[in-house]
């Protein structure tokens, strides 16, 4: 159910469902029942369909099944498997299904403002069960406007690790991991190795398995916008976010040689994945990969820790519920979103996670069951109880998030490919969205 969580802005789209939102509401498809009978609610969630009975999926049907037999007459859940969030918002826009949906922490600013998604606001004031203060601090900000109206509950959270084989650090002099980035700086440079010019061995490739426009600036301390919610993308620490990884690339030889030896490391998340086949010793990745990791790793030294950082904090990105706003049940579906997001829930049927390996939740209370039970593979307790002292921060809230990152990506991989620098790209930056932010 875990991904990459930058998505492209769907503008379009949600200018459509705002037209759509202003008509008369007549025609909604969603839900049945708008009467005092049984009401059928339906739950996209997150994760495919799937037979595997540890699947998200599969769990999914099992509460649905237990849930059902408990509001026989008054609530009935269908479960329907996730789909891309541009296909959600079309359906919904066009006054059909689902009523609840897993959507990205992103897209909530934007669809709030499009009146795609329902205030949740009276409903978490009235909840008996919900309790807010359970949820991970910056997780609530992240399921909300850049107002602090909350719109979506948080569901999974999502950090990123630094997953490293230990052997290939110990080959090098390293009893553990880097904990500042200088250190990281360091441990790259003495784990690379060259042969005849070629790359051969890396200690850390910087953009792999994707540019993390996250991670970085919270290691360095940056921030994307003031207090006032004005842009503040050309700063010292924002630019050293970056300069760190060119600096790294060119000590791997450069970005084409970087490039050539990146073709022939291995497939991330299977057998030949770099770290396990020793071309990388050191990879960040995010937590939820770790399944792979306990799969095909089994005969390998290999381990994670916190992603080295000079700030104290770490990054935190989670998945969200949102309740369509023209579904005709709009308490029934709060229902059963209250029920499905809960602690008692969550323990019971989703916290062993995929071959029962654990997964992360964005309650404190799973966080804690994870980390205190044996139950589970080392390394998860070991990202589950960072999770407890870490500081952490995600992206900035913004009306403007998805074209933010857009824009990042864009010059910042320019300044890593070397096309540019990074003060140049920081610059452009910083003008673009200062524009779009007004």
């Amino acid at each position: 159910m875990k991904k990459h969580l930058i998505l492209t802005a769907l503008t379009a789209v949600s200018a459509a469902f705002l037209l759509s939102a202003c008509g008369s509401g007549t025609g909604n498809k969603t839900s049945s029942g708008s009467g005092g009978g049984e009401k059928t609610i339906t739950l996209q969630i997150g994760g495919k369909e799937d037979t595997e009975p540890t699947s998200q999926y599969m769990r999914s049907k099992k509460w649905a099944t237990d849930f059902n037999k408990a509001h026989k007459g008054k609530i009935q859940v269908k479960i329907a498997s996730g789909r891309d969030p541009q296909d959600t918002l079309t359906a919904i826009s066009a006054g059909s299904t689902p009523d609840i949906f897993s959507n990205y922490w992103n897209n909530v600013p934007q669809w709030a403002s499009s009146h795609a998604i329902l205030n949740l606001t009276k409903y978490i004031k009235k909840s008996t069960i919900f309790n807010k203060d359970d949820f991970l601090p910056y997780a609530t900000k992240m399921a909300s406007t850049p107002e602090g109206v909350q719109y979506a509950v948080p569901s999974y959270t999502e950090s990123s690790v630094l997953i490293y084989n230990r052997t290939m650090l110990k080959e090098a002099g390293y009893s553990e991991p880097p904990k500042t980035l200088d250190e990281l700086v360091a441990m790259n440079k003495k784990i690379t190795k060259t042969e005849n010019g070629k790359l051969t061995q890396a200690g850390f490739i910087p953009d792999q398995p994707w540019l993390d426009n996250v991670a970085w600036p919270v290691a360095t301390g940056a921030q994307w916008v003031n207090k006032e919610g004005k842009v503040t993308f050309d700063t010292a620490k924002m630019r050293k976010a970056y300069q760190i990884q060119v600096d790294i690339i060119k000590d791997l030889g450069g970005y084409k040689a970087e490039q050539q030896f990146v073709s022939s490391i291995g497939k991330i998340q299977e057998a030949s994945d770099p770290v396990l086949n020793g071309k990388i010793a050191m990879m960040l990745v995010p937590d939820g990969w770790l399944a792979a990791y306990y799969k095909y790793g089994k005969k390998v030294d290999w381990d994670v820790a916190p992603f080295p950082s000079d700030s104290g904090e770490n990054m935190i990105t989670i998945g969200t519920y949102c309740i369509n706003a023209k579904t005709k049940n709009p308490d029934a579906a709060w229902t059963v979103l209250e029920d499905f997001t809960s602690e008692k829930t969550l323990k019971k049927y989703f916290l062993d996670g995929d071959f029962n390996n654990g997964s992360i939740w964005a309650r404190k209370s799973l966080i804690n069951a994870l980390a205190t039970s044996k139950k589970y593979p080392a390394q998860i307790r070991t990202v589950a109880k960072n999770l407890e002292t870490e500081k952490l921060r995600g992206f900035a809230i913004t009306s403007y998030t998805n074209e933010y990152l857009d824009e990042i990506t864009k010059e910042m991989s320019d300044a890593l490919a070397g096309r540019q620098s990074v003060a140049d790209a920081a610059a452009k930056v910083q003008k673009t969205m200062e524009t779009k932010a007004k």
